[in-house]
């Protein structure tokens, strides 16, 4: 079948089965966007660099079956894109005020259940225009690593567990990337999921805030650059 639709918008508000195929935003296929709906698997690229997949103010946007996105994707306007089965983002997610990523289990999942982050792209908290807070939650038995060349940045961000009926204090949050925290006057970034380890680099801008929560053990921090910054203990420090 053929869909001419350049320059439309073609919001997805249902379920979108993507596995083994691949869809390009921008170009003659139009401009797409999440609105409450889901893709499954698959890959999506942008007909051209800065071409994104659009995600609107709604907290039931959902990516699963472990997507790779080769666009950025925009979350401009707020909102909160759940993952499922680990995401491979290799182009930027620039998440406005009052945005969030929630790495989530598959229904009632009790078991330990791991996430990954990866490709080489990356996420970036950026609430300059509003003040407000992003957060990056883990849900309660979800480990989610943050891949070798994956980067998240931003100045006030939340890191922390979310818990829907899991077993409380289990959420853990790896970085194998680079973590950067940036400076913006009366803002923090928080890391406090209930445990975490850092493997790879973190870089605390002169002057910025950087809370550790959770229970964590001086092997955890590792590579921590922080250089006139401020490092604030809000939870265990082993």
């Amino acid at each position: 079948a053929a869909l001419n639709a350049t320059g439309a918008l073609i919001s997805v508000i249902g379920v979108y089965d993507l596995t083994g195929s691949t869809l390009i935003t921008g170009g003659s296929l139009g401009n797409w966007q999440l609105s409450g709906g889901t893709i499954v698997g698959g890959t999506i690229n942008g007909a051209s660099a800065g071409d994104a997949l659009k995600l609107t103010r709604n907290f039931n946007n959902l990516l699963s079956g472990g997507v790779v996105v080769n666009a950025d994707l925009d979350f401009s306007d707020g909102g909160e894109l759940r993952i499922l089965d680990g995401l491979t983002l290799n182009g930027t997610a620039t998440l406005g005020g009052n945005a969030n990523l929630f790495f989530v289990r598959p229904g009632e999942h009790a078991d330990p259940y791991s996430q990954l982050l990866g490709g080489s792209g990356e996420v970036v908290f950026d609430n300059s225009s509003n003040g407000s807070d992003n957060s990056l939650r883990i849900e309660d038995n979800v480990t989610l690593t943050i891949g070798a060349d994956m980067t998240v940045r931003g100045s006030s961000v939340n890191i922390f567990r979310r818990n829907v009926g899991g077993v409380e204090d289990t959420a853990k949050f790896v970085n194998e990337g680079t973590i950067s925290v940036e400076r913006i006057a009366n803002r923090k970034f928080q890391l406090a999921t209930p445990q975490w380890q850092n493997l790879g680099v973190i870089d605390v801008a002169s002057e910025a805030v950087f809370e550790l929560g959770g229970s964590f053990s001086h092997s955890d921090i590792a590579a921590l650059n922080a250089t006139g910054a401020l490092i604030s203990v809000i939870g265990v420090y082993d």
